[in-house]
């Protein structure tokens, strides 16, 4: 492919009358369309069967609350791990955000999936709750899966067409239900023979490290980006985040952190709590409805809006907190399950389509990570106050887990009515700067243009 160096206009430069310094993306396709301007063409399947193995191996580790305990840990360690882990994340998605607008998501996306599988390996290794080395590997862990998945939603939504990204991403994250449903019971059968030990969980994590290399051969197999890199002068990271920042959106994804991981990291011994047991029931309920709702719901945002698509997933969310409270049996889980899933699959498109799509495409992989490492806020802010809450909730005579879904509630409850009322600050571009050479107009196309953005 031959490649053609652009020069575009001043549109986004914090100089004010010099040429555009910032990267460009530059090819003889456009950087939105796949061949032909097919959505769900080879590189769409590929990124599928991905996302499907990946998240048989995230949820194999539903099952870390159990690795936690055989440890000596309690419900508080089981926070903080997450929560540095989380944190950890945070610290470095930003940067491999500008990766992915450099080197390309393809590549980054293959190197993390490498990085994946060898921090579940290293759990082989831990063998202590209070050490520094499972919070070294839950870190690595973390960061690895993180720029995982902002470069494979950068990757997809880069190829999607005009009009269709949020529909295109929501479509390739319903593989990740199928991959819940078969990861649960899959660590259900791993650990049913006889009492738990650590043979169980060693399995677990060979098994997980295995599909994360599965995901990886997929991947490669995936055609290359959209796009071929030509590289100039960047623009400082900081000044990109301050101009394109999704505003309000970010306190949803905080929100939305906390509530779609609470399950997989509180759920497990929520239920030994309960004495119910197996907890593949809830994981198999929650993937088999927001798949369905995935796929029924898959262009609502584009009907009715990101905001009130948004505001109806937080609600369901808050709904889903509260109905943990009637649990009593195995099946009562179906009912948050329920709640949840359909919350998952009205949320996850539309905040990562608005948030990110705030961003222009010369600058999507720091759009995509910026949402991202926002919801892994919720995850670093919820799971340590969530297993703080279950620790010393007894101290005062109060119900553990009452008492954290009931937090939870309340917290997802007030970012919702914040995102309600507090008005979204409408950005004003700067005006273009006439330049001495005559170019084309830059690319403009955002996500959230292709899925009409948040106003």
């Amino acid at each position: 492919m031959m490649l053609r160096r652009t020069t575009t206009p001043d549109d986004e430069s914090p100089n004010t009358g010099s040429q555009d310094t910032g990267r460009r993306l530059a090819s003889n396709r456009p950087i939105s369309g796949g061949k032909d301007g097919r959505p769900y063409d080879r590189a769409f399947w590929c990124a599928y069967v991905a996302n499907l193995s990946i998240m048989i191996s995230v949820s194999l580790l539903f099952r870390y609350s159990d690795f936690v305990t055989l440890l000596g840990g309690s419900e508080r360690h089981l926070g903080w791990i997450v929560g540095v882990g989380t944190f950890g994340s945070i610290a470095i998605q930003l940067a491999q955000g500008a990766g992915i607008d450099q080197f390309g998501a393809r590549k980054i996306w293959m190197v993390s999936l490498v990085l994946v599988g060898a921090s579940l390996a290293a759990h082989l290794l831990v063998r202590h709750v209070e050490g520094p080395m499972i919070y070294a590997v839950r870190i690595l862990y973390h960061c690895s899966l993180g720029g995982m998945i902002a470069a494979q939603f950068t990757y997809v939504s880069q190829r999607a067409p005009k009009g269709r990204v949020a529909e295109v991403l929501g479509m390739m994250g319903s593989s990740g239900f199928i991959g819940v449903i078969l990861g649960s019971q899959l660590g259900d059968v791993l650990c049913s023979v006889g009492p738990l030990q650590r043979w169980h969980l060693d399995r677990v994590f060979l098994a997980a490290a295995f599909f994360s290399l599965v995901s990886l051969v997929s991947v490669s197999f995936s055609a290359r980006d959209v796009a071929t890199v030509v590289r100039c002068r960047r623009l400082p990271l900081v000044w990109i985040i301050r101009r394109y920042h999704p505003g309000r959106l970010m306190v949803m994804a905080i929100a939305m952190g906390i509530g779609v991981n609470l399950p997989a990291t509180f759920l497990r011994p929520f239920t030994e709590h309960l004495d119910i047991g197996r907890i593949g029931t809830f994981f198999t309920t929650y993937a088999v409805t927001a798949f369905f709702a995935r796929l029924a719901t898959r262009r609502l945002s584009q009907r009715i809006g990101i905001p009130t698509t948004v505001i109806l997933g937080m609600s369901l969310l808050c709904c889903s907190m509260l109905l943990y409270l009637l649990v009593r049996s195995p099946w009562h889980l179906v009912m948050p399950a329920f709640a949840a899933g359909f919350a998952h699959a009205l949320l996850f498109p539309s905040i990562v389509a608005g948030g990110g799509g705030t961003f222009p495409a010369r600058h999507r992989g720091v759009g995509m990570t910026l949402i991202l490492s926002v919801c892994g806020v919720g995850n670093l802010v919820g799971m340590p106050l969530a297993g703080c809450i279950v620790d010393y909730a007894p101290l005062m005579d109060l119900p553990p887990y009452r008492m954290m879904f009931l937090t939870m509630a309340g917290l997802i409850a007030l970012a919702t009515a914040f995102y309600i009322l507090y008005p979204q600050k409408i950005v004003k571009k700067r005006p273009v700067i006439s330049s001495p050479v005559k170019s084309p107009e830059p690319d403009k196309e955002t996500l959230a243009d292709m899925a009409n953005a948040i106003v």
